[in-house]
């Protein structure tokens, strides 16, 4: 159990931080919130930090909090345009959230999730601060996931049901009279890999291969902790934040009996017999599980160069081949000199445990660069039996006669080990996602309800789509 501590505490670790660091958020820095006691009084202004964070200590009373809007589009627009230099999106007063800290203020407008409010261009708060007083503190952020919800309509045509729908009440004569109007909708085209935002109505997952190259040592007794290639091939679902995987994996391990270097001055020794037909552990598991991935820093659209946390726990089987040799001496009965002892109840394949974490930079909307961090257990597994003879004192320059004396006079030590049941690996590999999440406009859904005709172009990082309908 010693060694298993380490890495659920590791678990532990990134299970709280992805809760509380890699929320869907972008902190709004240098965004002066006015505070004004309520009747009368003067006001002041609380700066955001570079976190997004505020925090001054207030009197007992009542105030009103204003949100700048001129501060809060040059601070937004600039977050835009270091993170989605593509896009055209500007801020339009959506996706303002503030965190309050201090249950003891309380606020007049009902908090839309936990302690976190939503602001809009018209709002204000009025909070009440207890009696002795107490801090105002908290964050201001932006949640980009707003961008995903931009579609405009051309000129004749309304919003219904979140398609453009050509308008027949607008009172716009020339798009009932001319027969045609050209126009443009705009959306943000394919979706993520795991999109935690956009079409609420699309929960189809997207399937992603992996692919790691690993090295691996084994904690186990009786096994040699040299590093080994551990290969590992992984097929998942993913729906949003949480996915189910399979991944398949081998590796080999050698017993602290390193019998290569044992046998070898016993090779020209006619009285002796040795056979090796395998002297390390073959391991081979398939497992399957639950994950729950992270989007790191909060950005969810454009998906590329962006960084995500995966924490998994499968379980299967790993099917093991033990190894097979023996040196004994020629006379009848046969006297051991050592030997690989298997017992009949020995598990060949046995139910394993496999928790993992791993991030993946998305280079692209299809393909990420990986780490990835393992620890395979194979459960309730039987005792092998390594006996051999101490050579460390036999004088392999005497007479045969004499070799074989000093041989079967020397100690015999035995050893108990269950193989490889404990093994950590670590690596790098590559993903790629087919993304069948990601269908944007391509379901059809910014497609008229009049038929209108739809052209794929490319612009300023957004999927444009122009519309050509003909009216009888």
């Amino acid at each position: 159990m010693k060694q298993i501590k380490p890495i659920f505490n590791i678990i532990i670790i990134f299970l709280f931080l992805a809760q509380n660091s890699f929320a869907d958020w972008t902190p709004i820095p240098g965004v002066g919130i006015v505070v004004k006691k309520n009747p009368g009084g003067g006001s002041i202004t609380v700066p955001t930090g570079t976190g997004g964070g505020f925090s001054i200590k207030m009197e007992e009373g009542e105030y009103v909090l204003f949100f700048p809007q001129d501060q809060l589009q040059t601070s937004i627009n600039g977050i835009i345009k270091t993170d989605y230099p593509n896009s055209n999106y500007q801020y339009n007063g959506s996706g303002v959230e503030m965190v309050l800290d201090n249950s003891a203020i309380i606020v007049n407008v009902k908090a839309f999730q936990g302690n976190k409010f939503a602001i809009d261009k018209q709002n204000t708060f009025t909070i009440s601060v207890p009696q002795g007083g107490a801090t105002l503190s908290g964050m201001l952020s932006w949640n980009d996931a707003v961008m995903t919800d931009i579609k405009t309509c051309p000129d004749g045509f309304v919003m219904q049901n979140g398609e453009c729908v050509l308008n027949n009440n607008s009172g716009n004569q020339q798009s009932r009279t001319e027969g045609k109007t050209k126009g443009k909708v705009t959306d943000l085209g394919p979706r993520a890999p795991f999109s935690t935002v956009g079409n609420s109505n699309n929960n189809s997952p997207s399937l992603n291969v992996s692919l790691n190259a690993n090295g691996g040592t084994s904690s186990s007794n009786g096994v040699s902790n040299s590093l080994s290639f551990n290969p590992n091939l992984g097929i998942e679902l993913q729906w949003n934040h949480f996915g189910i995987g399979v991944d398949a994996g081998t590796f080999n391990s050698k017993p602290n009996f390193d019998y290569d270097t044992y046998a070898a001055p016993l090779q020209n020794l006619d009285f002796l017999t040795l056979t090796n037909t395998k002297n390390n552990y073959t391991s081979t598991y398939l497992m399957l599980g639950p994950q729950y991935t992270v989007s790191l820093g909060g950005r969810q659209t454009p998906f590329h160069n962006k960084l995500t946390f995966t924490i998994a726990l499968k379980g299967g089987y790993t099917f093991n081949k033990t190894p097979e040799f023996s040196i004994t001496d020629t006379s009848t009965p046969p006297k051991t000199v050592a030997s690989y002892e298997v017992p009949q109840n020995y598990k060949q394949n046995v139910f394993s445990l496999k928790p993992s974490i791993s991030f993946a930079y998305w280079i692209s909307e299809s393909i990420a660069i990986t780490a990835n961090a393992q620890y395979l257990m194979q459960t309730s597994q039987e005792e092998s039996t390594i006996s051999y003879r101490d050579l460390s004192a036999v004088k392999f320059n005497l007479s045969p006669q004499e070799v074989k004396s000093q041989v079967f006079a020397a100690p015999q030590v035995t050893t108990s080990t269950k193989g490889p049941d404990k093994y950590m690996s670590f690596g790098f590999g590559i993903t790629y996602s087919f993304n069948k999440r990601g269908k944007g406009c391509q379901d059809g859904s910014c497609i008229t309800s009049d038929g209108a005709q739809k052209k794929g172009i490319q612009e300023n990082g957004l999927k444009k789509n122009d519309y050509e309908t003909t009216n009888d």
